[in-house]
């Protein structure tokens, strides 16, 4: 068989998976050279890897209704692929699929495929068990016959992205800023702009701290939380044992916004809450300056990894095996096992592989210590 022209990649979301995608998409370049490559990707999802080499990128927003669907028929229209890589397994998009011409319709195996999955795709990758996320993913480019795997995860950032982290991680601005209004952005603060009255004080250590550790405690599923109190005590712990200089780190979502400022109240140390006021990219060149990041299984737990950024995931509602840190799995705080047997009565290993222990809950089982000593292994070497 040819090698292929053109391929098509169908993956809305979320932010993590489109990370586990970077890699398949080097993969597939790297063996296809000549290969033209178009994304079908969500609007979030977009800006943090828009300017990713050699791919043409097809943005569509989920919540924009026949708004959105028209448009994506418009951007479609008169083109025809070799390939279709159909990753994703919703049914909007496995309908939305339809819209796009291709020869090789290439889906997920039977024992994956739900939501009209079947009628869509005329291939299927082999069904391997208990895949990482990522690896499933690389079946894709390995079923069109790629045998080098390329584990490159760089997406490319802005000058004016690097210079806005270089100043957040500043010393005098991590000791003496933390934004409390909601109205000022982290630019305004950091030059100065806005009145003190939009800013709390902390003195100025005669040291500056060297240790810097970026928290970033939402995920996009509430389940998948650790509670407020504890997210307060680590950072306690960070600022009190390690002299650590600490970045709280959320969307603009307001529900985001709210938990992490009640993180911040809680705090007895000083933090700076940046949560809102950064981009994704922003956020990227941030976890290159720091140390250590902590996170629940959620996107910026993928993308510490994807730049080399130890991180200490905090895992419960999900098997760390298959959704955790591809990169640090070892950095885990696992307590799936314990949610699989409170919470459907089983061992982890007679749970079906991908079960989620969505439960209220379930993140409690992971205790401050367990945290705490992970942080104490990782930041003493």
């Amino acid at each position: 068989m040819s090698d292929p022209r053109d391929i098509c990649i169908f993956r809305l979301s979320a932010i993590g998976d489109v990370t586990h995608m970077i890699p398949v998409v080097k993969t597939l370049q790297h063996r296809f050279p000549s290969c033209k490559i178009t994304w079908i990707i969500g609007t979030l999802e977009h800006k943090l890897l828009v300017g990713l080499p050699g791919v043409e990128f097809i943005v569509f927003n989920k919540s924009s209704g026949l708004k959105g669907i028209w448009g994506l028929k418009k951007a479609l229209k008169g083109r025809k692929f070799d390939v279709l890589l159909q990753m994703q397994l919703s049914l909007r998009a496995n309908l939305l699929s339809l819209l796009i011409a291709a020869k090789r319709r290439i889906g997920y195996d039977k024992t994956r495929s739900k939501e009209l999955h079947d009628w869509v795709i005329n291939e299927r990758i082999p069904h391997q068990k208990d895949l990482h996320v990522l690896d499933g993913f690389m079946q894709f480019a390995q079923h069109l016959g790629c045998q080098d795997t390329v584990l490159d995860w760089h997406i490319p950032v802005s000058d004016s992205d690097v210079l806005l982290a270089k100043r957040i991680m500043s010393p005098e601005n991590m000791h003496e800023a933390m934004v409390v209004n909601s109205d000022a952005s982290v630019d305004d603060v950091l030059q100065g702009k806005r009145n003190f009255e939009s800013m709390q004080q902390f003195a100025v250590h005669e040291k500056p701290n060297k240790t810097k550790v970026i928290v970033s405690p939402c995920s996009s599923h509430e389940l998948r939380n650790w509670s407020i109190k504890n997210y307060a005590a680590l950072c306690d712990h960070l600022v009190q044992k390690h002299d650590a200089q600490v970045l709280l780190c959320g969307s603009p979502a307001e529900k985001e916004k709210a938990f992490i400022h009640d993180i911040e109240k809680a705090c007895q140390s000083p933090v700076l809450n940046i949560a809102g006021q950064d981009t994704l990219k922003q956020l990227l060149c941030l976890m290159k300056m720091v140390n250590l990041v902590v996170s629940p299984d959620s996107g910026p737990l993928h993308m510490a990894g994807s730049v080399g950024t130890p991180v200490i995931g905090l895992l419960a509602a999900s098997n760390y095996k298959r959704s955790g840190s591809y990169q640090f799995p070892e950095f885990t705080v696992d307590a799936y096992p314990a949610a699989c047997q409170k919470f459907l009565k089983k061992n982890v290993d007679e749970v079906k592989w991908g079960t989620k222990t969505e439960f209220e809950g379930a993140m409690d089982l992971i205790s401050l210590q367990a945290v705490t000593d992970k942080v104490d292994q990782l930041l003493s070497q």
